[in-house]
Protein backbone atom coordinates (compact mmCIF):
# COMPACT_ATOMS: atom_id res chain seq x y z
CA UNK A 1 0.00 0.00 0.00
CA UNK A 2 1.39 3.97 0.01
CA UNK A 3 -0.39 6.92 -1.45
CA UNK A 4 0.55 7.86 -5.23
CA UNK A 5 2.67 10.86 -5.82
CA UNK A 6 1.37 11.27 -8.88
CA UNK A 7 0.89 9.23 -11.94
CA UNK A 8 2.08 11.02 -15.41
CA UNK A 9 0.85 10.19 -19.31
CA UNK A 10 3.48 8.80 -20.83
CA UNK A 11 4.05 9.54 -25.29
CA UNK A 12 2.95 6.19 -26.58
CA UNK A 13 3.13 5.70 -30.49
CA UNK A 14 -0.24 5.99 -32.64
CA UNK A 15 -1.89 6.73 -29.00
CA UNK A 16 -1.40 3.47 -27.75
CA UNK A 17 1.46 3.28 -25.18
CA UNK A 18 2.92 -0.27 -25.04
CA UNK A 19 6.09 -0.40 -22.39
CA UNK A 20 8.73 -2.66 -23.15
CA UNK A 21 11.38 -1.36 -20.25
CA UNK A 22 11.31 1.17 -18.05
CA UNK A 23 14.43 2.40 -15.47
CA UNK A 24 15.59 4.94 -12.95
CA UNK A 25 18.59 7.26 -13.30
CA UNK A 26 21.26 7.10 -11.02
CA UNK A 27 21.62 10.45 -8.60
CA UNK A 28 18.62 11.97 -10.70
CA UNK A 29 15.15 11.54 -10.04
CA UNK A 30 14.45 10.79 -13.57
CA UNK A 31 13.33 7.86 -14.87
CA UNK A 32 13.39 5.98 -18.49
CA UNK A 33 10.47 4.09 -19.83
CA UNK A 34 11.06 2.76 -23.53
CA UNK A 35 7.80 1.84 -25.75
CA UNK A 36 7.33 -0.76 -28.43
CA UNK A 37 8.19 0.86 -31.55
CA UNK A 38 9.73 4.17 -30.11
CA UNK A 39 9.68 6.48 -28.48
CA UNK A 40 11.72 6.75 -24.84
CA UNK A 41 10.04 8.85 -22.53
CA UNK A 42 12.14 10.59 -19.61
CA UNK A 43 10.23 11.32 -16.39
CA UNK A 44 11.40 13.19 -13.22
CA UNK A 45 9.96 11.94 -11.03
CA UNK A 46 10.46 14.87 -8.56
CA UNK A 47 7.56 17.43 -11.35
CA UNK A 48 5.99 14.71 -11.99
CA UNK A 49 6.41 15.31 -15.54
CA UNK A 50 7.97 14.23 -18.73
CA UNK A 51 11.58 16.00 -19.24
CA UNK A 52 12.27 14.66 -22.66
CA UNK A 53 11.69 12.07 -24.73
CA UNK A 54 13.44 10.65 -27.90
CA UNK A 55 12.16 9.04 -31.36
CA UNK A 56 14.09 5.29 -31.19
CA UNK A 57 12.68 2.75 -32.62
CA UNK A 58 11.92 -1.23 -31.33
CA UNK A 59 13.19 -0.42 -27.55
CA UNK A 60 13.96 -3.41 -26.43
CA UNK A 61 15.70 -2.98 -22.98
CA UNK A 62 17.40 0.66 -21.41
CA UNK A 63 19.25 1.01 -18.19
CA UNK A 64 21.20 4.07 -16.92
CA UNK A 65 24.97 4.49 -17.34
CA UNK A 66 26.64 6.72 -13.94
CA UNK A 67 29.51 8.87 -15.26
CA UNK A 68 31.00 12.09 -13.55
CA UNK A 69 29.27 14.30 -16.33
CA UNK A 70 26.11 12.60 -15.40
CA UNK A 71 24.32 9.82 -16.28
CA UNK A 72 23.99 8.26 -19.99
CA UNK A 73 21.05 6.33 -21.33
CA UNK A 74 21.81 3.43 -22.75
CA UNK A 75 19.16 1.23 -24.73
CA UNK A 76 18.87 -1.80 -27.08
CA UNK A 77 17.07 -1.58 -30.39
CA UNK A 78 16.56 -5.62 -32.72
CA UNK A 79 19.59 -4.51 -34.48
CA UNK A 80 21.64 -1.94 -32.76
CA UNK A 81 23.20 -0.56 -28.97
CA UNK A 82 22.88 2.96 -28.55
CA UNK A 83 24.11 5.62 -25.99
CA UNK A 84 22.79 8.75 -25.15
CA UNK A 85 23.10 12.08 -22.78
CA UNK A 86 20.19 14.08 -21.40
CA UNK A 87 21.76 17.65 -22.51
CA UNK A 88 20.37 21.33 -22.08
CA UNK A 89 19.04 22.75 -25.23
CA UNK A 90 17.59 26.06 -23.69
CA UNK A 91 18.70 26.57 -20.36
CA UNK A 92 16.16 25.04 -18.48
CA UNK A 93 14.60 21.69 -20.72
CA UNK A 94 17.11 18.54 -20.87
CA UNK A 95 16.96 17.00 -23.91
CA UNK A 96 18.14 13.57 -25.19
CA UNK A 97 21.63 14.35 -27.41
CA UNK A 98 20.62 13.00 -30.77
Amino acid sequence: EGNQLFRARVPGVGGQAHMIAAEAAPDRPWFAVGFRGGPIAVIDVDAGSVIASYAASDVADLCWLATDDGPLLVYTTNSSLEVRRLVVADGETPVVNP
